[in-house]
């Protein structure tokens, strides 16, 4: 179980990096940029260190600290889909 927790904290922290290297600046103030950065480097430590159960709960909080991001990247990816089309062209 802590290899899995391990490897789930990987790609979490994978995931978070590239998103954030790629609309952080877009998306994020400054404030919630930093809350996620000290949060994905306290689960880079707790993996290393920590229980599994330590490490799930540090991915859950990343998870949802990450997630009005994720909302606002999918919302805009949603609005570039849909630029120039017409809302009858979606119902067909």
């Amino acid at each position: 179980q802590l290899a899995e927790q391990r490897v789930e904290a990987d790609r979490a922290i994978s995931a978070l990096e590239s998103a954030l290297a790629i609309d952080g600046g877009k998306y994020l103030d400054k404030s919630e940029h930093k809350a996620l950065l000290d949060c994905m480097q306290s689960l880079e430590e707790i993996k290393e260190k920590g229980d599994a159960d330590t490490i799930k709960q540090t991915i859950n909080k990343l998870n949802e600290l990450s997630e009005p991001f994720a909302a606002r990247r999918m919302n805009a990816s949603i609005q570039d889909a849909m630029a120039g089309h017409n809302i009858n062209e979606f119902s067909e």
